[in-house]
């Protein structure tokens, strides 16, 4: 199986994909703070699937389809492949893979479903313990050597006890805290520039021993940011909770996610602990209980082993951030949005 993502306004005008057999498996519309020329401020990702005997197809027809300027590219990635396809051009290498060997008797994941990068083992997103890479944020694995892109899910445990953690928060913290930069890949022989979209939390207001805390200035949203590695976004309804003395949750909505095998036969009723234990990855979620999550099953479609759930927790901030935040809360102004609508020469 191979799994990749397009975004719809890197298509050229007239482009038309056809006989390509790719199953859309996730359509979403996000606001990028920062863009290249010729990019427009909202983007629509199309994640799909396709089979692995037909890589070499999609690529080329892809690369037939992009817009030549703009700096636009797709990937998807094989088991063992990861391409890049430019307008007319197409790049085979070697993707990030996991370093580690997983654990005997393990639930471990093939790359088409939710892996972690680092252990290889399957990751259920939790807020606060897991996470995910998307390929549209071009970040780099500058600990290897080819500087491959990072694309997939992880355990914040395993990136805490990665030893690239130092080099991952780093990269991470180039597009967390900027509003973009241009980065050079290497292409069928090429350099191609690519613009790396950054976050835009560019305003720190908080630097301690272990985080540090950052504003975007674009929206009412804080990160925090361990220098392990982890991080934690923080909208308006959290610091309005903080600001009140209760502790702030996540919920990051309904999540949909491929099970990597045949799922316990009482699925519908089991608790959060239960479906941990019997995924084999309970060990990969340290402190989950002090995060008090609220589980809630949604829908289990048995022919394709999709789970849809949804979780409530509260992120384990370290200490220095939580106290900052308690007497950040209670003073902080909101942004004023119709400053930022009449300023932005994007609307």
């Amino acid at each position: 199986m191979l799994a990749g993502v397009l975004i719809a306004e890197s298509l050229r005008v007239g482009a038309q994909l056809t006989g390509v057999p790719l199953q859309i498996i996730e359509l979403a519309r996000v606001e990028m703070t920062s863009t290249g020329v010729d990019q427009p401020r909202y983007w629509t990702p199309l994640y799909f699937t396709a089979a692995e005997s037909e890589a070499s197809r999609p690529a080329a027809e892809l690369a037939t389809c992009l817009a030549p300027t703009g700096g636009w590219y797709t990937d998807f990635h094989t088991a063992t492949d990861t391409f890049v396809v430019f307008a007319d051009k197409v790049s085979a290498t070697h993707g990030v893979r996991p370093k580690t060997a997983p654990r005997k008797g393990k639930a471990v994941m093939s790359n088409e479903h939710a892996s972690c990068v680092f252990c290889g083992e399957f990751v259920l997103h939790i807020p606060g313990w897991a996470s995910s890479v998307p390929s549209y944020r071009l970040m780099r694995a500058t600990w290897q050597e080819d500087h491959a892109f990072v694309v997939g899910s992880l355990h914040f445990s395993c990136l805490r006890a990665s030893p690239a953690r130092s080099e991952f928060a780093a990269e991470f913290a180039q597009i967390a805290t900027g509003h973009g930069r241009e980065i050079t890949y290497q292409a069928a022989g090429e350099t191609q520039t690519l613009i790396q979209p950054g976050l835009g939390y560019v305003e720190q207001i908080f630097r301690g021993d272990e985080c540090a805390i950052h504003r975007s200035d674009t929206r009412d949203s804080w990160l925090v940011r361990e220098y392990a590695g982890p991080w934690y976004v923080l909208d308006r309804p959290q610091l309005e909770d903080i600001a009140r003395g209760k502790r702030p949750r996540l919920d990051p909505g309904v999540e949909r996610i491929v099970l990597p095998r045949e799922p316990m036969a009482d699925l519908a009723d089991a608790t959060l602990p239960e479906l941990l234990d019997s995924l084999g990855v309970t060990d990969r979620y340290p402190g989950l209980a002090a995060g008090e999550p609220e589980y809630e099953f949604w829908k289990y479609f048995a022919p394709k082993r999709v789970l849809e759930y949804a979780v409530i927790a509260t992120p384990p901030l370290p200490a220095e951030a939580a106290a900052f935040l308690r007497d950040y809360a209670p003073g902080y102004r909101p942004i004023d949005f119709d400053a930022l609508e009449r300023d932005d020469p994007r609307s």
